[in-house]
């Protein structure tokens, strides 16, 4: 068609202009796409892969996941951002075999995460085996934090010690796993950084005078994003929260 001999054309010439046409051409655009995701020119396979995202054809999962093992990071970084938005349980097969055998730590932990999003709650048999064969130290913590999504008791106690580090920023990144862990049950957990008054975080830019939150102010984002409790107050705001704020969140989590 000749829309699709365009597409090709707009793709190999890396005139980002193809996007928009491979998402009004959608599954019309297939043939050309999987063709061009083994282009010799790394530079036109990954916006390949933006354009098969664009398209949203019904083998778009299929590509995508095909393309985590291309010899460019580029191009596996942009499939793995198209999976983290569009995977779904019928990907799961597919992805186990890339958390099994993708040569590339950084898929692999990646992977790992969309893997904890999309498998059923308390299906944890095939992520624990990987933890254990997993030597990349982030992909393991990835398979971790996609098991304690999933319910695993063992990955839940691996993040309250790390809640309970020494070093604040790592108890920082924990408070902020919980956001991915996604279970209002969990955020019990969150109680002693409810209390942490550590600062932590500035959120003003660099060049204005520094503005901290604490530890406890960050809890209290990830409570109310996480938590199915309203709270008297917008708890997803950045700021420092005041006491009688966080004692109240502080009974939210029980």
């Amino acid at each position: 068609m000749m829309n699709a001999q365009v597409l090709e054309q707009k793709i190999v010439a890396k005139d980002r202009s193809a996007i928009a046409l491979a998402g009004e051409l959608g599954a019309n655009a297939e043939g050309v796409l999987e063709k061009l995701a083994t282009n010799p020119d790394a530079e036109v396979r990954e916006l390949d892969m933006k354009a098969i995202n664009a398209a949203g054809g019904p083998s778009r999962n299929r590509m995508l996941i095909a393309a985590l093992g291309d010899a460019d990071v580029n191009v596996r970084s942009e499939a793995m951002r198209g999976l983290e938005k569009w995977a779904d349980e019928t990907d799961v097969m597919a992805l186990q075999m890339q958390l099994a055998g993708n040569a590339d730590p950084y898929i692999r932990g990646e992977v790992a995460l969309v893997l904890g999003r999309i498998m059923k709650r308390g299906d944890t048999t095939f992520l624990e085996r990987r933890r254990e064969l997993e030597k990349d130290g982030d992909a393991n913590h990835k398979i971790v934090l996609a098991l304690a999504r999933l319910g695993d008791g063992g990955a839940r106690a691996i993040q309250r010690k790390k809640l309970a580090s020494g070093d604040p920023e790592v108890r920082l990144e924990a408070v902020r796993e919980y956001e991915y862990i996604n279970d209002p049950a969990a955020l019990v957990d969150l109680k002693p950084a409810l209390g942490d008054v550590t600062d932590v975080f500035n959120i003003n830019p660099p060049h204005a005078k520094p503005r901290m939150m604490r530890l406890c102010d960050v809890a209290v984002n990830v409570v109310a994003k996480v938590g199915k409790v309203k709270l008297s107050f917008d708890g997803t705001e950045r700021k420092r929260f005041e006491a009688e704020q966080i004692a109240e969140v502080v009974r939210v989590v029980g």
